[in-house]
């Protein structure tokens, strides 16, 4: 006996949200399906999206009924009733991996079959077998091979036209945009410090720097709440001493004002923070594949990396993590701006100017980074903060002092001392 109960909660996914179909169709096609009546089901939410209609119960229902379908695809109430078999829309990635499992494990079974007919000659069977393998293969990986030639088309028809490469988005720090570029599509970048330093608010601080220039970003934070972060960044925007807002009756009612002004300019930015705790690479994916495609997304922030890991921090883990971080930013052709700790070993030599061997899991996220920032004092100061670009696949390596205002946890440039 077949479960079909994974079919039916990707079919009902998709009829209760056009995003996760997008989701789903590079995963799975008609054929993945083992009950005819949901093959015929999933055809027919695509015909609904191909016709620009909204796919809902009552477009699909229609739909096949004007083909005279609907009987065979289960009737009007089956259809229905597929929406009581879906615990949460945002799994559909994993109903449709498992889908495809199944579609795969019935597929290999018929192969294997076929390898024992032994009606026909070894050598034609194993040609066969190899053949239908090759087949599978292809029909399970995603491609995206282009001929060069096509892409050299398209760089020439911009040399043509005279037309710049438009930079990527701006960090708001003249000294870190100008060798960086800006953060562009596809990059993946690693913010790295030692504890207490600074990271978090300094990656909070770009992300709403590129907001207000009305470029989505996604903050995911399993550490810091929701709360937390925006209040830092009331603090950062306000002037106002983050801990003073934390406890209003110290406030004075000049600083309460600053607060509310600072509100008021900051309230609708496209600046979405996401705080789960038990964020994971794969619901990574599946939110910026929804944020993309509802509102545009122009920068992801990941504070901090390590925390994505599902067990402990292993090199291993991490390496993993890492390969998916720098896989989201160019599936999505968006910058990730992913903040990092250092080995446990280098967080303990205070004064030492951190290189890129003392990235924890160094070897991978090394290799897989376009660029690495590192903060740092680079004097005793703790007030003076140095971030420099110590990677940088795309162009020059740079540096920028600040100074770190605790009370607001805002980074200042130096020429605006």
């Amino acid at each position: 006996m077949v479960d079909d109960s994974n079919e039916a909660a990707v079919l009902a996914a998709c009829i209760l949200d056009e995003d996760a179909l997008g989701t789903v169709s590079s995963t799975l096609v008609e054929r993945d399906f083992y009950k005819e009546q949901h093959r015929m089901i999933w055809r027919a939410i695509q015909t609904v999206v191909s016709n620009g209609e909204r796919v809902d119960v009552l477009s699909v229902i229609n739909l096949l009924r004007g083909k005279q379908a609907l009987t065979r695809a289960g009737g009007a109430s089956y259809i229905s009733s597929l929406l009581d078999s879906l615990p949460d829309v945002a799994n559909v990635m994993q109903y449709a991996k498992e889908v495809k499992g199944e579609s795969t494990s019935r597929d290999l079974v018929r192969i294997g079959r076929g390898m024992m007919d032994e009606t026909s000659d070894p050598t034609g069977r194993m040609e066969t077998a190899f053949g239908l393998l090759s087949d599978l293969s292809n029909s399970s990986v995603a491609t995206r091979e282009v001929l060069i030639g096509d892409v050299a088309a398209g760089i020439v028809a911009r040399v043509s036209s005279g037309v710049d490469v438009q930079d990527g988005v701006k960090t708001g720090f003249d000294g870190l945009d100008d060798p960086l570029g800006g953060l562009s599509g596809g990059d993946y970048i690693i913010l790295a410090a030692r504890p207490s330093i600074g990271k978090s608010a300094f990656a909070l601080q770009v992300g709403t720097s590129v907001a207000k220039r009305n470029h989505s970003v996604l903050y995911v934070s399993p550490e810091m709440t929701e709360a937390q972060l925006t209040q830092r960044m009331l603090s950062v925007e306000s002037g106002v001493a983050y801990k003073k807002i934390s406890k209003p009756s110290s406030m004075t009612e000049s600083e309460k004002l600053a607060v509310v002004e600072a509100y008021e300019r900051t309230r609708t930015l496209p600046l979405v923070i996401d705080d789960s705790p038990d964020q994971t690479v794969a619901l990574l994916r599946l939110k910026a594949r929804r944020m993309k495609s509802k509102t545009g997304l122009d920068l992801i922030i990941v504070d901090y990396l390590q925390l994505l890991c599902a067990g402990d921090d292993s090199k291993e883990e991490v390496t993993g993590i890492s390969k998916a971080l720098k896989g989201i930013a160019k599936t999505f052709d968006v910058p990730v701006l992913a903040v990092s700790q250092l080995s446990r070993a280098m967080m303990y030599q205070n004064r030492k100017r951190p290189e890129l061997t003392d990235l924890r899991g160094s070897g991978q996220l090394e290799q897989d980074a376009d660029s690495v920032l590192f903060l740092w004092h680079p004097t005793s100061a703790k007030d003076k903060i140095e971030v420099f670009i110590e990677k940088n696949r795309s162009g020059e390596l740079g540096a920028e002092e600040f100074h770190f205002d605790s009370d607001t946890t805002k980074f200042i440039s130096k020429g605006a001392w």
